[in-house]
């Protein structure tokens, strides 16, 4: 699979999924697909101006769907608090995150609360299966703030959502 297969296959994953996030109904989502310095997906407001999902070819060339799925539906909660923020909410998010390390584990492990919460919890739990295999050491530091498979699974439980 290449780039330009895995950016249709991502975008059309999303187009199935937006209507669980009502706030970006009529909210233009852009894609692309490069290599990050760290992690597999990424996603915010790009210099405030529009939205971005960015996926990362490398960790991603082989992913099913319902892996990818798992990623993208964690990215669409990051999109929803980008657009309640105003620009200071956003300067001031965006510095806590880059500058504690507490603060960007404890905003991920909600993300990944409200992920499982939204219902895709089984396609979370196979897109960190899919992600934990062959890591990287920076991927292992990174991955440290998200639930790992068995913990998604158990919170899914929790919540009647598996």
């Amino acid at each position: 699979m290449n780039k330009q297969e895995l950016k249709k296959r991502c975008l059309k994953i999303i187009s199935e999924i937006r209507w669980k996030y009502p706030t970006l109904k009529n909210i233009k989502i852009n894609l692309k697909v490069k290599k990050l310095r760290k992690g597999s997906m990424w996603a915010n407001k790009a210099f405030y101006l529009y939205y971005l999902i960015k996926v990362n070819p490398k960790k991603y060339l082989g992913a099913s769907d319902k892996e990818l799925r798992g990623g993208l539906a964690h990215e669409l909660i990051h999109l929803e608090d980008a657009k309640k923020m105003n620009i200071l909410e956003f300067i001031i998010f965006f510095f806590k995150y880059h500058l504690s390390k507490k603060f960007a584990k404890q905003w991920e492990l909600n993300t990944d609360k409200r992920t499982i919460e939204r219902g895709y919890g089984r396609e979370l739990y196979v897109n960190r299966k899919f992600r934990f295999k062959n890591l990287s050491e920076k991927d292992k530091k990174i991955m440290k703030n998200y639930f790992g498979p068995e913990k998604i699974k158990q919170y899914a439980k929790k919540i009647g959502k598996w």
